[in-house]
């Protein structure tokens, strides 16, 4: 069976156990299929710079990267994937020069609503529990199901996932995920990234036995 999975990178430079490019190329080199530069707490020029340095890398190892809020940024480096908030998704006039817009939401009323204003696919969480976001109230895989079930693109579950709980997301229809901490303090990122792959079949397994599987 063709896996469905999609694994994306998180990054979060405060984390990482070693220094930001060697990070960056080690993801690049896992087998990760596309790399969320993320960097909260960052004013837009100190950004750009984080974000000039981890083009370079993405392009060299031939591994898409997606900018995370800064459209701004993305426009100056001809960036062509972004990840936006929903608020920033309502401000979104313009997508010219953006191939895939994807957004975070929290909720099916919020997935709805940025489906609805263009989002070429959603990322939905906090799935499970979260150092990123402590004080987070995890959603559980229902979110998962219901924004599923309810809409036409790919959705990709965030927050505390790990190869012993991917499958649960998987199975619930998600496309695939995004992973934060393991991507950033794990030692062999080819292993993980196996390990993530072939969890998430497992559980795609019993979403085509159960005959709910829906390509999106």
């Amino acid at each position: 069976m063709k896996s469905r999975a999609k694994i994306i990178a998180v990054t979060d430079r405060r984390i990482m156990t070693r220094p930001f490019a060697d990070q960056i190329a080690a993801i690049a080199e896992s087998g990760a299929d596309m790399i969320i530069l993320r960097e909260k707490g960052l004013i837009e020029p100190e950004y750009r710079y984080l974000a000039t340095e981890c083009l370079a890398i993405c392009t060299e190892y031939g591994i898409p990267m997606c900018i995370n809020t800064h459209s701004m940024t993305a426009r100056s480096l001809n960036v062509e994937n972004i990840q936006l908030p929903l608020g920033r998704m309502r401000e979104l006039k313009d997508r010219d020069g953006f191939s895939s817009v994807g957004v975070s939401v929290h909720s099916l009323k919020e997935a709805k609503e940025a489906v609805k204003l263009g989002a070429d696919y959603l990322i939905a969480g906090p799935i499970f529990k979260t150092e990123c976001k402590p004080d987070a109230v995890p959603k559980g895989t229902a979110l998962i199901t219901d924004v599923f079930r309810s809409v036409s693109v790919p959705v990709y579950a965030i927050g505390g996932i790990t190869p012993y709980n991917i499958g649960r997301v998987s199975e619930k229809g998600a496309a695939g995920v995004c992973v934060r901490s393991s991507m950033m303090t794990t030692e062999n990122l080819k292993v993980l990234v196996r390990e993530l792959r072939t969890n998430f079949d497992a559980g795609l397994k019993h979403l085509e036995i159960a005959g709910d599987l829906v390509q999106h």
